[in-house]
């Protein structure tokens, strides 16, 4: 099966920009459509399917970055938009935190 660009699909991949596949595979099919856009070899159509496909991915991937920053936030106790502002603690051998040297 061929792409809007004439490259070869697999017919088992996922549709991209959809919430099953990883961000991964997301920036894998970027890199794709960027390789088949600088090839030449695609037709005007065929590009703007590729462009209209990277935008959606785009979008897909960047909610995917907010929701994992999202996460981090939560897991260290801040609150969205706020600036974590301090200096990374180690503990000791006595259980206190002491400021790394380096």
């Amino acid at each position: 099966m061929r792409g809007p660009g004439g490259e070869e699909m697999s017919q088992g991949r996922k549709k991209a920009g959809s919430s099953r596949t990883s961000f991964e595979e997301e920036l894998k099919r970027l890199e794709e459509i960027v390789a088949a856009l600088e090839s030449e070899t695609v037709t005007l159509e065929g590009a703007l399917e590729l462009f209209e496909e990277g935008t959606t991915i785009v979008k897909s991937a960047q909610k995917k970055l907010k929701e994992s920053q999202l996460r981090v936030r939560k897991v260290l106790g801040e609150k969205e938009g706020e600036p974590v502002l301090g200096d990374f603690l180690l503990a000791d051998e006595e259980g206190e935190g002491r400021e790394e040297s380096e």
